[in-house]
């Protein structure tokens, strides 16, 4: 025994001296790549052997992961997540062609053959794409996405340990950004203006940033109300629950606000057993109004002269200010030319991601606002949000 620990400590020590003469060796040649090399064969170990853990780790570097695109480098990959779940999907697709086991109930669900069918046509649109090498791009990002987010999810959620586990990490994750968020806020004087990018690196702007912190706020919210879990457990779910609420007033995310009050309406709906025919009446009854009242209604929303600014109440009261509230009137500009874009070609369409680089040619003049570019530098068609 003792012989095999006298062994492992030489492996130790020699491996550590090769590492150190490697580090010595990057910093002076300036390859600092290198210096990250112990950390990827940790990751390399835990995905052949520990997948779980390496998702779990995942989970929490996604809320910090770093687009490079946004920096000198200027290339389209997130770190440290997006290279680590392009290699869990090429383990897990390996691990179930060998093995060769799949459930059929799985594979069979309605939810997993309409993911399918999805990816199918993606595919498919990739290769009659007006930009080729965008859109099979875009692809191989969402089967990464897919294969990670949902197949591997679906196996590792069956043990709900692992489930809370996955909130857990996550929510730290984004604890973290919260912070760093709400500090550069503060020292920009909590403006809206400096809400536009006060999360960066982490987050594009403050429209993708507050929809996560949405998304988020549920799961977390829901482990504060299990009663079986300690006191400190819920404390600080409590905790996070409340950062979290305070990030998306401050967030100035109009659209955030009004998703939440509904997902309010809808979870009393739940809570108190409205029967759903009364809900699918409501729903009905709302739209058949607005038809009705169609005119009427849109001449209140034209009249209307708020804009996004610093007070809350009359930012949110221009939602609907559809004539001078540049967001607003940007969004109609997107969605317009995204309408005049399938209309060229209904079928095919341009390609999966290429969007951004194709409507510019199919904008307005009088549709335009002061936030319009013909770069393809601002964004996707205005609210479809691009997965972090």
């Amino acid at each position: 025994m003792q012989a095999i620990q006298q062994n492992s400590l030489r492996w130790f020590y020699g491996l550590t001296a090769i590492y150190m003469l490697m580090a010595v060796f990057s910093l002076v040649n300036e390859f600092y790549w290198l210096l990250i090399l112990p950390a990827g064969i940790l990751i390399g170990y835990s995905a052949l052997y520990h997948l779980d853990k390496l998702f779990l780790f995942t989970a929490f570097c996604t809320p910090l992961a770093i687009n490079l695109s946004k920096t000198d480098l200027g290339i389209g990959v997130s770190l440290p997540t997006e290279p680590i779940l392009f290699g869990m999907m090429i383990i897990y697709l390996l691990s179930k062609f060998i093995d060769g086991r799949y459930e059929k109930s799985f594979i069979k669900h309605p939810i997993t053959v309409l993911i399918l069918i999805h990816l199918a046509w993606m595919l498919i649109t990739s290769f009659t794409s007006s930009m080729f090498l965008v859109s099979i791009k875009h692809f191989v990002a969402r089967l990464w996405f897919v294969v990670i987010g949902f197949m591997l999810a679906t196996s590792i959620f069956k043990d709900e340990k692992k489930m809370r586990q996955f909130i857990w990490f996550y929510a730290v994750g984004m604890a973290i950004t919260i912070i760093y968020t709400i500090t550069r806020h503060s020292i920009n004087g909590f403006t809206q203006q400096s809400a536009h990018w006060v999360m960066t690196p982490f987050y594009n702007d403050h429209t993708e940033y507050a929809a996560v912190l949405a998304l988020m706020l549920p799961p977390i919210f829901g482990l504060m109300l299990l009663k079986h879990k300690s006191f400190m457990y819920r404390f600080f779910a409590f905790l996070i629950s409340g950062l979290v609420i305070v990030a998306i007033v401050l967030s100035y995310t109009r659209a955030t606000w009004l998703s939440l009050a509904v997902a309010l309406v809808s979870m009393l709906a739940y809570v108190f057993r409205v029967k759903t025919w009364a809900v699918v009446a409501i729903i009905i009854s709302m739209v058949v109004g607005f038809q009705i009242f169609q005119s009427t209604v849109l001449y209140k929303f034209g009249k209307t002269k708020e804009y996004s600014q610093n007070d809350y109440r009359g930012h949110l009261k221009s939602i609907t200010n559809i004539k001078t509230d540049a967001s607003n009137v940007e969004r109609l500009n997107r969605w317009s030319c995204a309408w005049r874009m399938f209309l060229d070609k209904p079928v095919f369409g341009w390609g999966p991601g290429t969007y951004q680089f194709q409507y510019s040619v199919y904008q307005l003049q009088f549709e335009k606002t002061y936030i319009s570019t013909n770069l393809g530098d601002k964004g996707n068609a205005h609210s479809e949000y691009q997965v972090h």
